[in-house]
């Protein structure tokens, strides 16, 4: 079987680390880097995906808040 007509499951992350809207900064930066990924899902209260926090927006808010300091 040819790779392209493998279905998606097999590729796919099935442990998925997210974080809620209300969770800090520094708590997505950690797991971001704990577990060598590049983006984190942001989930609500009943698990729906809300958006999505990469490594680029961290580094960007730190910058900022770099800069007001």
């Amino acid at each position: 079987n040819e790779l392209k007509d493998r279905p998606i499951k097999d590729f796919m992350t099935s442990r998925v680390h997210v974080v809620h809207p209300n969770s800090s900064l520094k708590e997505a930066a950690t797991l971001l880097a704990e577990f060598r990924i590049r983006q984190l899902p942001v989930v609500d209260k009943e698990g729906k995906l809300v958006g999505h926090i990469s490594r680029t927006n961290i580094k960007q808010a730190i910058g900022d808040i770099l800069e007001t300091v």
